[in-house]
Formats: structure tokens, C-alpha cells, sequence
């Protein structure tokens, strides 16, 4: 069953891989990729405390090992020696827009890492409007996939980056500048 599932299928999931998922909210993707394949290591990071909280308890209920949860915003995370280039793989849903999102998740990523996107319909555009965030952050597009959701007809896209290149280090830029003056 996890062979086929999706975002597993895209080839950069492997056993013992580091993980971070930035702007977890309630543990998606991170709580059902943990349960899919126990060996990875993840930290979870939220900026709402009400949310970090509910993955804490989730996390604990579920008895899952190798994850921490962090209260923390993630222009503030990606400066930390500890999290900064620190991951194999970086993963959010839902947070922001591409170009946004990739500000705050390819800093923890290591050089050769991969940023994997959980995007809606709308990814294609996005990607366009990124491609100069792409640029300055050093990754390059490697894959999008494209799923109905079973039993809808709602179209989803996971888009796979590579790392190429250590982030500069003015990026992220400080709270608020990346969703104000996207790159």
C-alpha cells in the first residue's frame, strides 16, 4: 500500500532520512509519512502554540519516536546553527504561496536536500511566479505530481526541488518580509 502512496512515490523518502516540516499545523503530512515509514526523523514546527500543543499530544498518543515538536516561526528557525542546512528533506502544505514558502523551507535543507510542496491546483502558476525565489534560494524544480483526491474531484500537486547550493545566509529574511515582498 505505501509504495503507491502518495507523497512517498516521489523518491526522495528514504529510511533514516531527517525531516522538517515547516508550519506542521495539526501533523499533516508529518504524523501519517511518520506512521508510513517509522525510520524517519522529524522535527514538526508551527508558530501557533495551540497547534504545536495538539501535535505534541498526538505525537505522545501515538507513541512515534525520533520527533520533536518546536513552537517557533520558521524566519526565526532557519538562522538557528541547529536547524539551519540541518535536514535531507523539507516539506510544508498550506502555509504560502511557492515563492514564500520557499524562503522559509530550503534554509534548513542540507546541499543536495529536497523541499517538497503540497500545492492545490493553482501549483503551475505558482511555480512560474517562483521561479525567481528558485533562482536565489539555489534549487531547481525535479518532479510535480498530480492526484485527484479519491472519491472527489479535487486536484492536488506535489512539487519536488533540489537543493543545489548552501542558502545565503540573509535568507530567511526577517518576520513578515517574505509574505510582504515575496522574491
Amino acid at each position: 500500500f505505501y509504495d503507491s502512496c502518495l507523497p512517498l512515490n516521489t523518491g526522495v523518502f528514504k529510511d533514516g532520512a531527517s525531516v522538517v516540516d515547516v508550519g506542521c499545523g495539526g501533523g499533516f503530512p508529518s504524523i501519517p509519512l511518520k506512521i508510513a515509514m517509522p525510520s524517519l526523523k522529524f522535527v514538526m514546527m508551527d508558530s501557533t502554540g495551540k497547534k504545536t500543543d495538539f501535535v505534541k499530544m498526538a505525537v505522545s498518543e501515538l507513541e512515534l519516536s525520533d520527533v520533536t515538536v518546536i513552537n517557533i516561526r520558521a524566519e526565526e528557525a532557519g538562522h538557528r546553527p541547529d536547524l539551519r542546512e540541518q535536514f535531507d528533506i523539507s516539506v510544508a502544505r498550506a502555509v504560502a504561496p511557492l515563492n514564500v514558502l520557499m524562503e522559509y523551507c530550503v534554509p534548513f535543507l542540507k546541499q543536495g536536500g529536497y523541499f517538497v510542496a503540497l500545492k492545490s491546483r493553482t501549483a503551475e502558476e505558482e511555480m512560474k511566479e517562483a521561479s525567481n525565489a528558485a533562482g536565489m534560494l539555489y534549487v531547481s524544480k525535479e518532479d510535480i505530481k498530480t492526484y485527484t483526491l479519491p472519491g472527489t474531484d479535487n486536484i492536488r500537486n506535489i512539487i519536488v526541488y533540489k537543493k543545489n547550493k548552501a542558502t545565503d545566509k540573509r535568507f530567511p529574511r526577517k518576520t513578515g518580509k517574505p509574505s510582504k515582498n515575496p522574491l
